[in-house]
């Protein structure tokens, strides 16, 4: 967990170096500049596999997420995202939170697809919905550590004006997460919905025409 969590922050590092470099380059007004923030709605599966608790199955889950990020350089995005599941199966309740450092790379910011990476710490639980049927020592819950990768693409309904940067987003995607503790490991794949802002960059660092950027 330590070790995953150093990386991203490596990769932080590194990137703000970078982007303090690239300040003054201007930039074509794009739809993902700036900062941003953004909640969603996700869906997926979870299966947790655990040597402790027999017959915990696998889950349907469903939940959402709050993230904020700032497109640092123009292929990179950091920032973070909490998000949160919850499912139950025949036997079993389940409950996932977690919060971590999130990556987005993308290879063509004219297209507004992302690839993205993020670790972070995330706490699982599964409780029996019987208490009876649940042993003394059985463990319910545990502390770990997130890893995700997915991709998303970004759609920008209402952004008419190509000079304009920044908008509303609404974008799609998709992930495939490990969660791992103590007791349980889980890997799950998501998909969601999710509603956000770029706020975009000032006129003084876009590539505008002069009777655009001096307006």
């Amino acid at each position: 967990m330590k070790r995953s969590i150093a990386a991203m922050a490596a990769l932080l590092g590194t990137a703000l170096g970078a982007a303090v470099a690239n300040a003054q380059e201007l930039r074509a007004p794009e739809g993902r500049q700036g900062y941003y923030l953004g909640a969603s709605i996700r869906t997926g599966f979870s299966g947790p596999s655990t040597d402790e608790v027999e017959g915990i199955g696998s889950f349907g889950m469903f939940g959402g997420s709050f993230r904020f990020s700032e497109m640092a350089l123009p292929w990179l995005g950091l920032g973070g995202v909490a998000q949160f599941y919850q499912g139950s199966n025949d036997a079993f309740d389940a409950l996932a939170v977690s919060g971590a450092i999130e990556a987005q790379f993308e290879p063509w910011p004219s297209r507004n697809l992302a690839f993205r990476v993020a670790s972070g710490p995330i706490l699982q639980e599964f409780v029996r919905q019987d208490p009876s049927q649940s042993p003394d020592d059985e463990p319910e819950r545990g502390w770990g550590v997130l890893l995700s990768t997915g991709a998303s693409y970004d759609l920008f309904p209402f952004r008419r004006d190509p000079l304009r940067s920044g908008g509303w987003s609404a974008g799609l995607y998709l992930e495939g997460q490990g969660w791992f503790s103590e007791d349980f490991t889980s890997f799950g794949v998501f998909a969601g919905l999710e509603i956000g802002h770029f706020f975009g960059l000032s006129r003084s660092k876009l590539d505008l025409p002069a009777e655009e950027a001096y307006r």
